[in-house]
């Protein structure tokens, strides 16, 4: 099995992003779920997951999971997890003003929620039809996690004077 290259370096950026906020001094709570979330996706990307729920299309589902999906899965719950307990973890921590922690609570209950969904539905899936529908709740969890953390990161370049 590949690992999955993206999700290994985008793994490694955000774990880069999480010692950086920590040699500034950041939030340590947020430094921490930033830091998990990194690591996380480090050894998602590293044990790939199997096909399932019809993805990737045409390709045959195992009898079993393999020891690297059942890795792939462990690391995954910590970073959904984080992706949605970061910018909550952000907007109590960092009170510069009303709209960035509208913002960030938006996020992480935009991100948790879809996190939410997905695990019912994929609950419901097994039964039924294909993954479709994971896969689009999967990606509206990431993209409002990572559209917050890149905000973040911005935000505390454009503060800090870099």
């Amino acid at each position: 099995m590949a690992a999955d290259r993206e999700l290994h370096r985008c793994g490694t950026l955000v774990l880069a992003g999480s010692l950086g906020l920590r040699r500034t001094h950041g939030p340590r709570v947020l430094t921490a779920i930033i830091g998990m979330l990194g690591l996380s996706l480090i050894i998602a990307g590293i044990f790939v997951t199997d096909s399932g729920l019809g993805y990737p299309p045409g390709e045959r589902v195992l009898p079993r999971p393999t020891l690297h999906d059942t890795i792939h899965q462990l690391v995954s719950l910590p970073a959904f997890l984080a992706l949605g307990t970061a910018p909550i973890a952000g907007a109590l921590q960092i009170r510069s003003s009303r709209s960035w922690a509208v913002f960030s609570v938006l996020s992480g209950i935009v991100s948790l929620a879809s996190f939410a969904a997905m695990i019912a539905v994929a609950a419901q899936e097994e039964r039924v039809v294909s993954g479709a529908a994971i896969g689009l709740l999967q990606r509206v969890s990431i993209l409002a996690a990572f559209v917050w953390l890149s905000a973040f990161f911005a935000r505390l370049w454009r503060v800090n004077g870099a």
